[in-house]
């Protein structure tokens, strides 16, 4: 999850790579395929964390690059169906 989305809370970028920075605010270095832009359902939001989630739903594929937002732009889009944090297991041995 980039931690600078969403600038609204019914949507946010999944990036492959943590960054502190926007994905799309310097276009030149961005490569779209490692976006995906995951939209709630009505009436749920979601805070930025550095945990893992698992995520639910169904995928749209777009071969043109997608106006998101006004913002972003994406090939890929989710509409989550279901959202979980993922418990870490513990380390004992």
């Amino acid at each position: 999850m980039s931690p600078i989305s969403p600038y609204r809370e019914d949507h946010f970028y999944l990036i492959n790579k943590p960054s502190e920075s926007c994905p799309f605010c310097d276009d030149d270095n961005i490569d779209h395929m490692d976006v995906v832009v995951v939209w709630l359902p009505s009436n749920e939001s979601k805070r930025f964390t550095f945990e893992p989630l698992q995520v639910t739903g169904k995928l749209y594929v777009s071969e043109e690059l997608e106006d998101i937002d006004g913002h972003a732009k994406s090939h890929f889009t989710l509409l989550v169906n279901d959202m979980s944090d993922i418990k870490k297991k513990s380390s004992r041995r």
